[in-house]
């Protein structure tokens, strides 16, 4: 499926984010693209070996959320275009996180010019099986003075985990 993301404010750095997600025989595909004046944006530069890492999102950091449509449980998966990933577990939203090897970042490409910005990312996706999963979105952009934050929609907040924002998939066996 391919995805635009929202700004929660409006800012005249990024004029677009986007991507595709694939959900595919114990795998899953994400790519994202950042269009616009990037040359203040913080994109990390690619460095190996991948490893986890805990607070990606208090830099630039792309994300996902998954959940069994019907259950409170979900995962989120982060990944910061220097390489550094991590998913974590929880019971209900923002309960009980805990660190998780349900999802593995498998492979990695990124890049950035002046004006447009890629990642592209192989997930191994253990375990996962369902008629219905709901699927958020997002992104945590740093440039200079702050940080924006991207997602399919918004609240009243820029809460990310807030599944009234997540797409309901079906048919879903991964």
């Amino acid at each position: 499926m391919q995805f635009q993301l929202e700004p929660f404010s409006s800012n005249d750095l990024v004029e677009s984010l986007g991507g595709e997600f694939t959900l595919h025989e114990g795998m899953i595909d994400v790519s994202y693209k950042v269009e616009g004046h990037l040359g203040e944006i913080c994109w990390p530069a690619k460095r190996n070996p991948l490893a986890r890492e805990s607070g990606l999102w208090e830099s630039t950091c792309l994300e996902f959320f998954l959940g069994l449509a019907g259950q409170t449980g979900y995962l989120e998966f982060n990944i910061s275009p220097g390489g550094n990933w991590n998913c974590f577990s929880f019971s209900e939203e923002r309960k009980d996180m805990k660190e998780s090897s349900s999802l593995v970042l498998r492979e990695l490409r990124s890049k950035k010019s002046t004006r447009a910005a890629s990642l592209d990312a192989r997930i191994a996706a253990g375990g996962l099986r369902g008629e219905s999963l709901l699927i958020g979105i997002a992104a945590v952009i740093k440039y200079q003075s702050g940080l924006l934050y991207y997602a399919l929609s918004h609240g009243k907040a820029a809460d990310f985990h807030d599944r009234r924002h997540h797409l309901l998939v079906h048919r879903v066996d991964l």
